[in-house]
């Protein structure tokens, strides 16, 4: 078997890989992603790892179209990948992707090595990237519905043990006490850093503090969040939010 936990930039994918990881279902890369993923002919037997859906060098429509068409090839050449797909309310997912976008020298977690932006740290590069990770969704959904479980990062934070054994259910395994700590296991070290051995419930629904959350780094762009809300509607009701 091989899994691949996958989902937007700033959507839950890490937590949700410790999780999954815990199950001992298969190895899982040392490293938390795989940026050799689509460069394997063949990928190896009991493998697991974790990506985004713009995991690729610069947002455009020509990348993104690559990135679906190469994870359709994937999972048709290998009858045994399942993808665990995280979701997320998406405009969490646009003010996440806005904060922790920022340059380091003003508290982001952007490019490092340029102190720049990053691409999806922008208004449209943020909702271009989540657009992105609704058709891979879709897509992926639609052509291959049983190898494919949903789970929300909201479910997961506040309902970690639910939505673990569920996880165990469609792998077929008994769950086990590091899959229910999965949050002890982060090996994301921006969050590490942020949020220790603790599972932090405050980042559900930043959309209703919008005003307030981050030291307020929306409180004067209530038409941004307005604007957004009104650009990601269909991707909120076909993510199951409201």
């Amino acid at each position: 078997m091989r899994i691949l936990v996958l989902g937007a930039r700033q959507g839950g994918t890490s937590l949700l890989v410790e999780a999954v990881r815990g199950l001992n279902v298969v190895s899982f890369t040392k490293n938390i992603g795989d940026s050799e993923f689509f460069n394997y002919e063949v990928l190896p037997q009991d493998y697991g790892t974790k990506l985004t859906t713009d995991t690729i060098k610069k947002i455009t429509i020509e990348n993104f179209s690559s990135f679906l068409e190469k994870l359709k090839e994937s999972m048709n050449k290998h009858a045994n990948l399942y993808i665990v797909f995280s979701l997320r309310h998406p405009v969490d997912v646009f003010m996440a992707n806005l904060v922790r976008g920022q340059r380091p020298s003003d508290g982001g977690d952007g490019n490092r090595k340029k102190n720049r932006v990053s691409d999806n740290g922008t208004i449209n590069g943020s909702l271009f990237a989540i657009s992105h990770a609704h058709n891979v969704y879709k897509n992926i959904l639609s052509l291959f519905p049983k190898r494919i479980i949903m789970v929300k990062l909201e479910d997961l934070v506040l309902t970690p043990e639910m939505e673990v054994n569920r996880i165990a259910g469609f792998f077929g395994v008994e769950p086990t006490q590091q899959a229910y700590e999965f949050y002890k296991h982060n090996r994301n070290l921006y969050q590490k850093e942020r949020y220790g051995n603790s599972l932090d419930k405050s980042v559900v629904a930043l959309y209703k503090k919008w005003d307030t959350w981050h030291n307020g780094f929306f409180k004067d762009r209530k038409a941004d969040i307005d604007f957004v809300f009104d650009r990601l509607a269909i991707i909120i009701q076909d993510w199951g939010y409201k």
